[in-house]
């Protein structure tokens, strides 16, 4: 590897191999079979100034492919539930699913 950019960097270019790290601003909980979001693992310096109003969204809604699509898609997840939640809501051939366990 030898370039890194965020999703701001990235916009308008052409990547044959994009890879994705999910952090723990947003993760799913079976207990409550909802997403949640927590501001404290959060970089995003609105998000981390909203405190209690900052709940995740009520409907995720999960990562496509950019187009043209990559070769492969690699997806990392700190938790893993997170992991197994979006593997069950989003599919593709091209995508690789990774989790802190697996």
């Amino acid at each position: 590897m030898n370039q890194v950019g965020c999703v701001y960097t990235a916009q308008g270019f052409e990547f044959d191999y994009v890879g994705v790290v999910w952090g723990r601003d947003l993760r799913w909980d079976p207990a409550t079979n909802d997403w949640r979001g927590d501001p404290s693992h959060s970089h995003d310096a609105i998000v981390k100034r909203s405190g209690d109003r900052f709940h995740g969204p009520r409907q995720a809604h999960l990562p496509r492919p950019p187009h043209p699509r990559p070769h492969r898609c690699y997806l990392y997840f700190e938790q893993d539930a997170t992991c197994h939640r979006a593997r069950r809501q989003i599919s593709g051939e091209r995508l690789s699913f990774r989790s802190a366990r697996t």
